[in-house]
């Protein structure tokens, strides 16, 4: 076994579960150099106890913290209790002490990992033990973590964003109403009520309150003045990455005008963000996209980003083209990556590469749409149209080159631009968002 190429060792170790990595590296210590990056890339914790104490180990680990690169904080709940008007955020009355002291040891051990630059929250079984397990992580310690000046976080993984920046907007209101003052220190009210957003350079400044609070959406994207030296903004300015994944079904929140202005006031606030990825699940009944999916879809590609050069999008039923037509206007040169799996309808997608190849500026380096193999049999082949002559009528302009003249996907059609499979949608945060993909024209490795 020590003879094997590593190339060979890695290929045999990718295929094994977590348990068996750790009995085979009480077997075969010389193992270890392969087998400890997997099983320390990712860690998941809580508010428990033993999970602080198992983080506190690694970080005094010389040889463990710097194997740390994602850590995923599971709160106790299920998906479908994120249908409260208000939002749904399991607060910490009673527990104010034990987190305030569990805060400083979080805080400690992160630091002391190098290369942690990726938060992910996430929604655990809802049949936790101890009590502690249903405190909300994200706002109770991955956000005052981020909050702070020297957090490496670049990487935020948020479930269900709706959902905290309602909970976030009742708080708030709360507060101002002086029905509630005891609003998380690292959520302060200010910054959020206060700030002034403007439709486009010289238009007339509304007030958070007059604007957001109240439900006014433009039809354009907005852009927002933002006052010096708020908490806010800080965490969010540092994102290079932002990962979504928001549920199908969407209750009493669908369509909800105010709603939509909260969430894209926290979007447009990660002004630095250069790749943005949506996830939406089937939940309950469902099995297919919703119009809930299409709603949110449509609500991101409102905004716009300086530095984007990558969205992904998995399980989503995809918005008029009108605003495709807007995103790509706004990012023609600086987009260069758009990447589909599982989003409906297939005509959708066929005026989407359409109107890419109406915008002037726009020059991609790859256009994926991944076929669907699940709930399909074998012998159902994806119709595969090469993303070569996709991207040749993107990049060339011209109509004489759309491949879709000759042929056009049906709607139940199952078909791609390539035959690699993403991960599944049932997936809680596949890597790479499940859709790995290489650049050969861009200088890093996506």
């Amino acid at each position: 076994m020590k003879k094997l190429p590593p190339e060979i060792i890695r290929q045999i170790l990718n295929d094994l579960s977590p348990s068996s990595l750790k009995t085979i590296r009480l077997c075969w210590r010389f193992f270890e150099p392969f087998i400890l990056p997997r099983l320390f890339h990712t860690i998941k914790v809580n508010f428990a106890e033993k999970h602080i104490k198992r983080l506190q180990g690694i970080a005094l680990s010389p040889n463990l913290a710097p194997l740390v690169q994602q850590l995923i904080w599971i709160t106790s709940g299920t998906r479908d209790t994120h249908d409260d008007p208000h939002g749904h955020a399991n607060t910490w009355t009673g527990h104010e002490d034990y987190i305030k002291e569990f805060r400083q040891h979080f805080f400690l051990s992160i630091d002391a990992m190098p290369n942690l630059h990726t938060f992910a929250s996430e929604l655990g079984p809802p049949d936790l033990d101890p009590e502690r397990d249903e405190i909300d992580g994200l706002v109770y310690a991955l956000w005052p973590a981020m909050c702070r000046p020297q957090s490496r976080i670049t990487s935020l993984r948020c479930q269900d964003p709706l959902n905290y920046m309602r909970w976030l907007n009742y708080e708030c209101l709360q507060a101002t109403g002086g029905l509630h003052t005891e609003l998380p220190a690292s959520f302060p009210m200010r910054p959020l009520l206060h700030a002034k957003l403007i439709d486009q350079p010289g238009a007339p400044m509304f007030s958070m309150s007059e604007s957001y609070l109240s439900g006014l959406v433009s039809p354009r994207p907005l852009y927002i003045s933002r006052p010096p030296g708020l908490v806010w903004e800080e965490p969010l300015r540092k994102l290079l990455r932002l990962d979504l994944r928001a549920d199908s079904a969407g209750g009493k929140w669908e369509f909800s005008t105010k709603g939509e202005a909260m969430l894209r006031y926290f979007l447009t606030e990660a002004i630095n963000v250069c790749e943005v990825s949506v996830r939406f699940r089937s939940t309950g009944t469902y099995s297919k996209q919703t119009k809930y999916s299409g709603w949110v879809l449509s609500t991101i590609l409102f905004c716009a980003w300086k530095f984007l050069h990558t969205i992904k999008i998995t399980f989503g039923a995809l918005p008029s083209t009108e605003y495709f037509t807007l995103f790509m206007t706004y990012h023609e040169e600086t987009l260069k990556h758009i990447l589909l799996h599982q989003c409906s309808p297939n005509e959708k997608i066929v005026e989407i590469i359409r109107v890419a190849a109406k915008t002037k500026k726009l020059k991609l380096h790859r256009f994926l749409v991944f076929p669907s193999y699940e709930g399909r049999l074998a012998v159902d082949e994806p119709r595969i149209i090469p993303e070569r002559l996709v991207l040749d009528f993107i990049n060339n302009k011209d109509p004489s080159l759309d491949p879709f003249n000759e042929w056009m996907p049906s709607k139940s059609c199952n078909w791609g631009t390539i035959a690699q499979k993403a991960a599944s949608v049932s997936e809680e945060w596949p890597k790479d968002d499940g859709m790995h993909f290489t650049c050969r024209q861009c200088t890093d490795r996506v």
